[in-house]
């Protein structure tokens, strides 16, 4: 009765063994299991436009951020990359706590403002030297609250020296992080 016991035991082990065979050799064929039906639902344009951004500091002007994935050594003129210079896209979103602050923004474009139209957000390609912990607005964009570009404006590199307690100081030192990280903070001058 042992005898019987266990060889029925080995033959179902070894149909399993089998089977488990024969389901791998499947797996491998199909694409795989559609995960996305269990996951959140995708996000739309504008969640994923959102996520791209990291708040860096809240001002009387308004929120100021940086693009995550846009911090990049620039490209010399053989286009290795300069491992000194370092670019970012960052944002402000007018939200100024004074409504005079407001209208002066608005002011500056008020003639290409519609009515109910106000600027709204500007994005600015920075480049930082950072051995000299300089820096220059490469680029400019205006929006409006409707997304109508209000203004683009391109600069020459002319670096100056970055103010302390500026937004570009909070960016530099993203910057700096990003290059160096194993490093704890920015190198004094």
């Amino acid at each position: 009765m042992k005898k019987l016991a266990v060889l029925a035991c080995t033959a179902l082990l070894c149909c399993m063994s089998f089977t488990c065979l024969a389901a791998e050799k499947d797996t491998t064929t199909k694409q795989g299991l559609d995960w996305s039906i269990s996951m959140q639902p995708e996000l739309s344009a504008e969640e994923k436009e959102e996520a791209r951004w990291s708040i860096i500091v809240e001002n009387e002007i308004g929120i100021n951020a940086y693009d995550m994935e846009s911090i990049k050594y620039v490209a010399d003129a053989n286009g290795k990359a300069d491992e000194n210079l370092i670019q970012v896209v960052t944002r402000t979103v007018y939200a100024p706590r004074d409504k005079n602050l407001q209208k002066k923004i608005n002011n500056i474009y008020k003639d290409k403002l519609s009515k109910k139209e106000k600027v709204q957000i500007s994005n600015m390609t920075m480049v930082f030297n950072m051995a000299e912990k300089t820096y220059y607005v490469a680029s400019m964009d205006v929006y409006s609250n409707k997304k109508n570009l209000l203004e683009h404006k391109e600069n020459k590199a002319v670096f100056k020296p970055i103010p302390q307690g500026s937004v570009a100081e909070a960016v530099y030192e993203i910057c700096y992080a990003a290059a160096h990280p194993e490093a704890t903070e920015p190198a004094k001058k």
